[in-house]
């Protein structure tokens, strides 16, 4: 029997920032355990954690937008999350970019990497931080940049 009565209350619970539950709300709904399955909530609880700089839940709402969302738009999103996976380290996630990035043109990745940006500047405890979690990430990506060029 679905638990969705209890889930939507205690959706609201956690809400108020325990990161682990919300990804795990997220896992739920898109692949509908114990709840029905949503795609949209399973999209907001993922972005919820995301937010909070969650790599499984970034990793999770890059690939959840790059398969349901087949549009540019939707492929600037995805490639937003999953650099910010990657940039922590997520394996699978520097896989998906180097998927996604053949389908993507220079102007888009470059929009996508802004949006990385902002996502940095706004949740970086420290500038100096910020810059150095993403020295790496852009060094990879101008090369990237570079060889769409030829």
């Amino acid at each position: 029997e679905p638990i969705e009565d209890v889930v939507v209350p205690i959706g609201v619970l956690f809400r108020q920032a325990n990161v682990t539950a919300q990804y795990n709300l997220g896992v739920c709904y898109e692949n509908g355990i114990g709840v029905t399955q949503d795609y949209a909530k399973a999209v907001n609880w993922y972005r919820e954690a995301a937010e909070q700089d969650d790599i499984h839940a970034q990793y999770q709402l890059g690939v959840c937008i790059n398969e349901r969302e087949r549009s540019p738009k939707g492929q600037v999103l995805a490639y937003k999350w999953l650099s910010l996976a990657s940039a922590q380290g997520h394996g699978r996630a520097q896989k998906q970019l180097k998927n996604i990035e053949t389908k993507m043109t220079k102007k888009q990745i470059t929009e996508a990497l802004r949006l990385v940006c902002e996502f940095k500047r706004k949740h970086s405890k420290s500038h100096r931080m910020d810059r150095l979690d993403l020295r790496g990430l852009f060094s990879w990506q101008a090369s990237l940049l570079t060889a769409k060029r030829l």
